[in-house]
């Protein structure tokens, strides 16, 4: 019989699965796009919207939600009122949400955050709600 202790890389392994079948035609589509930078962007966007999250007291889930998608409805007419290529608007973007996320976080009295943990994350912590 199969219990919890022999089963803790279960759910990992299938948030892991699921990753890769959903990244792997995106990831295509992306790049026959031009946009390569995409992911890269929306990550160092992410962290933008996490240190509002955290400076504003909301959940770190609801602000990275809303800190990528809102990024990701700017980028499109950024594209194309630019002259740029896209990749070189997405490099710039990607390091300036990162520069702007980190200088505010940075500047912000008594908040110390695990920013590691917010950028890559741990497919080992799924198990935790399963137990």
């Amino acid at each position: 019989m199969i219990d919890g202790l022999q089963t803790w890389w279960l759910m990992p392994l299938v948030a892991g699965l699921l990753l890769a079948v959903s990244a792997g035609p995106l990831g295509s589509f992306v790049v026959w796009r031009r946009m390569a930078f995409f992911g890269d962007t929306l990550a160092h966007g992410a962290l933008l919207g996490i240190t509002f999250g955290v400076l504003t007291d909301l959940d770190p889930t609801l602000a990275l939600v809303v800190g990528s998608a809102s990024l990701a409805l700017i980028l499109l007419p950024l594209q194309l009122a630019s002259r740029l290529s896209a990749d070189t608007l997405l490099g710039i973007v990607s390091h300036g949400t990162l520069a702007i996320g980190l200088v505010a976080l940075s500047l912000a009295d008594g908040i110390r955050v695990d920013l590691m943990g917010y950028l890559f994350g741990d497919l080992i912590s799924l198990y935790v709600g399963v137990v």
